[in-house]
């Protein structure tokens, strides 16, 4: 959902193109197609514009197809203002399919607004962003270094009971219905629950002589199962946790992680707060949306050359480049994090993993050959930029304030990134070397067996856990400052495997400057 600029729905269908009706379906938000109706309306209609909106509203909030109203609206208020009607033309005939309620008929949850991407949008520029500018690149690394591994670490303490799990606005409503239902009232009322070897079985709380709905299950977590879905009516239409899933999931203290199955096949009403008599009328609905199968298009119906307003045709397929790239960070996503095991473990240290993206390439590579002054002259530079990110990043370090920091601002999940990452950097130089031992992996306990730690244990682990990133570090670049490796590093090794190295030492530079802010802010040179 987003606002009502045709720029962004052009893009929108122009990545998704390939995808054909498996794209995910773009709506505008009501507040922003309403704001800037009205606006429009009152500029070109004055006084008439309180009957144009009323009337708008209408086609807007209607359950029928509004291609036909909308022509004869159109129509309407041509005789009066032709700029409107241009601009009716231009903005909302071509997308009818983005604003009508008609076509509404995918699974959503709350009001037609995008006041949730708003308001993520402001928790993004306040503890994220904060008030400087930056770049496309530096909000591409703090999406992938800071946001994920953050929403990563609240999904893992919830998952394993370490943090009390939250519901939405739109959840609590179901969540309410739940609470009133107790153990004592639905015996009354004849209500069955009971757990099969793959299932739950629940009965209709409306009628409990004639619905019978399923509730999957999952393991995961501390906590020995999880809600994930339902057979009634309510989550198949807005794939949001119906009262069935919270009731069990109170009774017998399991999370409720909802995992649609489908897509929603009738339209997505919005429910009030107000229960109904039937499962399949939980909520007043506010409108009524049935699927659409006409095409918004209306110049074929009007019968006029002056109206054109289809859409444009949808762009051919993209084709993708077949490349194959090897011993990249892109070809091979990082492993998710181990579970921790069953409580009561003797002994949390282990081994820490050998992540595939992490991992020490080979020197020698199936690439085409390039002469050998290219090759030499490309691997010098990569190896001199990776060092000097190296050297700049332990130069930040060097500072006792910054490592403070940099602990105190980083998730668990980033500094056990910055720990492997120098380890990676620092295994990458010694294979240079046959002479040179290789330094072993630290035994140390992994992040996501961090949740089962009080504070100071916790605090204690970071602290430790970047000592050993920062100690990784210093002796490579100490390393790197003798000639012998940088010479082995450019003369010895695949283009590709040096720039694999430089890519991991900006990698490591860009996480310690965004989790050091004490140093000064770095500036685009235009």
């Amino acid at each position: 959902m987003s606002n009502c600029a045709i720029s962004i729905a052009n893009s929108v269908e122009m990545v998704y193109a390939d995808l054909g009706s498996q794209a995910p379906k773009h709506y505008w938000c009501v507040f922003h197609i309403l704001k800037a109706f009205v606006a429009q309306a009152k500029t070109h209609l004055r006084d008439q514009a309180p009957d144009a909106i009323k009337s708008f509203h209408t086609i807007l909030y209607g359950s029928a197809n509004p291609t036909q109203p909308f022509i004869q609206y159109w129509l309407q208020w041509r005789q009066v203002s032709r700029p409107f009607a241009n601009y009716l033309r231009r903005q909302w005939a071509p997308r009818l399919s983005y604003w009508g309620f008609h076509y509404c008929t995918t699974a959503h949850q709350g009001i037609h607004t995008n006041n949730f991407v708003e308001a993520w949008h402001w928790v993004l520029k306040d503890q994220y962003l904060h008030k400087q500018r930056r770049r496309i690149d530096d909000m591409i690394h703090i999406f992938t270094d800071q946001i994920e591994p953050d929403y990563h670490w609240d999904h893992v303490q919830v998952l394993n009971g370490f943090v009390r799990q939250t519901t939405s606005q739109f959840q609590a409503l179901a969540k309410r219905k739940a609470d009133k239902y107790t153990v004592e009232m639905m015996e009354l009322l004849g209500i069955v629950m009971f757990k099969l070897r793959d299932v739950f079985i629940v009965t209709s709380f409306s009628n409990p002589t004639t619905g019978v709905y399923q509730l999957r299950f999952s393991q995961g977590g501390a906590r020995e199962y999880r809600i994930v879905d339902c057979t009634c009516p309510y989550f198949k239409r807005f794939g949001s946790a119906c009262k069935h899933m919270f009731c069990l999931g109170r009774h017998h203290r399991m999370l409720v992680v909802e995992q649609p199955t489908q897509e929603s096949e009738s339209g997505a009403a919005q429910p009030g707060s107000s229960s109904g008599t039937e499962d399949s009328q939980q909520s007043e609905t506010s409108v009524t949306s049935v699927a659409a199968s006409a095409s918004p298009g209306a110049d074929q119906e009007a019968h006029d050359p002056d109206i054109s307003w289809t859409s444009k045709p949808r762009p051919s397929k993209r084709r993708l480049a077949n490349t194959a790239l090897e011993a990249e960070d892109e070809q091979t996503p990082p492993p998710q994090l181990r579970p921790s095991g069953l409580p009561g473990e003797p002994n949390l240290t282990t081994d820490l993993p050998n992540p595939l993206f992490l991992q020490t390439p080979s020197r020698t590579s199936n690439e085409p050959l390039e002469p050998k002054s290219e090759q030499l002259a490309a691997n010098k530079q990569s190896e001199e930029s990776g060092r000097l990110a190296l050297k700049k990043s332990l130069g930040i370090l060097k500072k006792i304030q910054n490592r403070q920091d940099f602990v105190a601002t980083a998730s668990p999940v980033t500094i056990e990134d910055f720990m492997l990452s120098t380890r990676s950097i620092l295994a990458m130089i010694e294979g240079g070397s046959p002479n040179q031992p290789v330094t072993p992996v630290p035994q140390v306990p992994l992040a996501a067996d961090t949740f089962r730690m009080n504070r100071k244990e916790l605090e204690d682990w970071m602290v430790n856990t970047h000592t050993e990133g920062w100690m990784f570090m210093k002796q490579a670049v100490s390393l790197v400052g003798k000639a012998k490796f940088r010479k082995s590093m450019t003369a010895e090794s695949s283009t590709t495997y040096v720039d694999i190295y430089k890519r991991r030492c900006h990698k490591v530079l860009g996480v310690v400057e965004d989790h050091c802010p004490g140093i000064a802010a770095r500036k685009q040179i235009r």
